[in-house]
This record gives structure tokens, C-alpha cells and sequence, in this order.
């Protein structure tokens, strides 16, 4: 039995000449072999290897058994203290990562959510205002009476009278536009006043004793549209368009006859008609922001044609030679707008 009284021997293994081995067998006692079996749970045999130190002869076997024991007593002391620090290291560990898991985590910041800008769109109502100049092409036509109309072949009246006018032209504007891929459809509607007029004579050869000075004039007093609009968008902010739709305005006319040399003769009239018509047009309008727009455009009107007679007057009704001759002239109204504009989007 291992755990019997016979001492355990190992045979010591030779060595150099100048040291002497203390002894030839090394032994453990049985109670120090037990004691060391309980605490490691483990077979394990003690011993260490012949010690080589210098000669000494005639050493006691009594003081060579107690050295042994004492070797053994060491080693047992040396395991257990390395059992003990590993557990109490491994005790450590374990403490120290449980209460790492039970502390509060710093969480990684929430990412950051950039808003992306919002993508332009034409669809919507809008108002503004709009400033231009208004170009007239303003014609007047010799039309009667059919007594008036002999004087016009001899020259002594004119057949035609033609001016062109220019002036201001300032107003607002509403509309709505829907955007529907890069097309813009839309209906607008907007009012002016106009500043312009041009009125035009001339002279002619004697007649009825005297020289006739023929007069005409006409002006827009102001002006108006209800257009639609349908326009492509190169890039999201920029609309090119055409446009077109129903004109309307308040126009004008007067005319008169003038004895040069017989001042008392006089032919006169006035009149002011609420003219319709139509209107063309193209223009470019651009988005500054979200809410703010600016637009150039040009537009041709045709408001249709004025008629205004010149009637005479006392002197005139008073000669028979001059009984039903009338001045009737009929003018064309129509021209140019070149304006700019200022629109809000809501």
C-alpha cells in the first residue's frame, strides 16, 4: 500500500567528483505523504532531485531524514499557496466582470438625421406684381360718311391716320400652377394701368373754302388678361413658358375736323368702349427661393377696333353745303407688352 510504514526510496544519480552525495536514498514519511494526498486530491510524489552540494563526509542519517521531511513540508506549502493565489485570482476575475455587467453602459450616440432640402415644386397658388412699358400700334381708318368719304380722294382729307404710342404699365397678378413631371401647366389672371396715348393730324388741300385739319387719337386706359400657361422646367427652378388667352381693356377714342382757314367749322367726338380680345405671349420665370419668384415676359394684344365719329357743330349744321358730311374713324387696337414681375408662392 502506498500509504504504508516502508519509507518511498529514489535512487540518487551520480555526480562529479568534487561533490559527494549526501545520502543514496531520500525519504518521505507516510504521515507527510497523506497529508499532502488530502490537499491536492491528487497522486503526487515527493521527492527532490539529489542536491548537489559541496563534501561533507560523516553527516548523521538522523540529520539527513529531517531535511527530507522538511523538503516535502515545503513543497506541500508552495502547491497549496499556488492553488490558493489561482483561485483567488480566478475569484477576482469573476467578481470583477460581473459587476462590470451590472454598471450602467455609455450608449453610442444617436446618429445624427440631416434633413434633406425640400425639392422645389411650380404647383401652387401664387400673387404678385409686375411693372413694363406697352407699346401701341394704333391705326385710324377714314370709314364715313359716305358724303365725308368724297373729300378723301382729292386729298383734302386723310384715308388713314397712323401713330404709334408708348407709355407705363404697372399692375398684379394671381394664378395657380400644377407641376406635373418637368411640364408646369397653369391660369393666370392680371389687371394694369396703362399711362400712354398718341394722338396724330393732318392737313390737307383747301375744300369748301377752307383747309381741314384732321385729328385721331386713341388710348388704353387699362388692361387686363386671363391666360393659361404651359411651360417646361430645364432644371427645378427655372419655368420657360408660353401663354395665351382672353384680353380685355378700357379704350379710348376721340377725333376731330378743324376749319384751318374757317375756324368756326368743327367736326368733334369722343368715345370709350370696354374692349375684348386675345393675347399671346412667352416668358421665363425663375424661383429665388421656395416662396419668391421673379419673371420676365412679352405679350402681343388684339383688343378689336374702336369706331368714333366727329359730329359738326353749329357752323357746320348752319351751311347747307356741309349738311351730312360726318367724320367717322375707326382705329385698331392692339401692341406690344414687355413687363417683368414679382410673384409670392404660398
Amino acid at each position: 500500500s502506498i500509504l504504508s510504514s516502508r519509507p518511498i526510496t529514489r535512487r540518487a544519480a551520480s555526480i562529479p567528483d568534487q561533490f559527494d552525495l549526501l545520502t543514496s536514498t531520500q525519504t518521505c514519511s507516510p504521515g507527510a505523504i497523506r497529508g499532502f494526498f488530502i490537499s491536492t486530491q491528487s497522486v503526487i510524489t515527493c521527492h527532490r532531485d539529489a542536491a548537489f552540494r559541496p563534501k561533507f563526509h560523516h553527516r548523521h542519517p538522523s540529520v539527513e531524514s529531517a531535511s527530507s521531511g522538511m523538503s516535502c513540508r515545503q513543497n506541500r506549502m508552495e502547491t497549496i499557496l499556488k492553488k490558493f493565489l489561482m483561485t483567488a485570482t480566478a475569484l477576482v476575475a469573476t467578481v470583477s466582470a460581473a459587476a462590470a455587467a451590472d454598471l450602467p453602459r455609455k450608449s453610442a450616440p444617436a446618429p445624427a438625421f440631416v434633413t434633406a432640402a425640400p425639392v422645389f415644386t411650380w404647383t401652387g397658388f401664387y400673387a404678385g406684381v409686375n411693372a413694363g412699358a406697352q407699346f401701341g400700334d394704333r391705326r385710324t381708318d377714314t370709314i364715313g360718311t359716305p358724303a365725308f368719304l368724297t373729300l378723301v380722294v382729292p386729298g383734302n382729307v386723310p384715308g388713314r391716320l397712323s401713330r404709334n404710342s408708348a407709355g407705363f404699365i404697372g399692375g398684379a397678378q394671381i394664378g395657380y400652377n400644377w407641376q406635373f413631371g418637368n411640364y408646369v401647366a397653369g391660369l393666370e389672371a392680371d389687371i394694369q394701368y396703362v399711362d400712354g396715348g398718341k394722338s396724330s393730324s393732318f392737313t390737307g388741300l383747301p375744300v369748301l373754302g377752307t383747309r381741314l385739319t384732321t385729328s385721331a387719337k386713341s388710348e388704353l386706359e387699362y388692361f387686363g388678361t386671363l391666360r393659361g400657361r404651359l411651360g417646361y422646367t430645364p432644371f427645378d427652378r427655372l419655368l420657360v413658358y408660353a401663354t395665351g388667352g382672353l384680353a380685355y381693356g378700357s379704350v379710348k377714342s376721340s377725333a376731330s375736323v378743324v376749319g384751318v382757314d374757317a375756324p368756326a367749322l368743327a367736326w368733334s367726338g369722343s368715345k370709350t368702349d370696354q374692349k375684348f380680345g386675345w393675347t399671346v405671349g412667352a416668358g421665363a420665370e425663375y424661383a429665388l427661393t421656395n416662396n419668391w419668384t421673379i419673371k420676365a415676359e412679352y405679350l402681343y394684344y388684339d383688343l378689336g377696333r374702336s369706331n368714333v365719329s366727329a359730329l359738326g357743330n353749329g357752323a357746320v349744321r348752319g351751311t347747307a353745303a356741309l349738311n351730312g358730311i360726318d367724320y367717322v374713324g375707326r382705329t385698331q387696337n392692339r401692341g406690344s407688352i414687355v413687363r417683368a414681375g414679382l410673384n409670392y408662392k404660398f
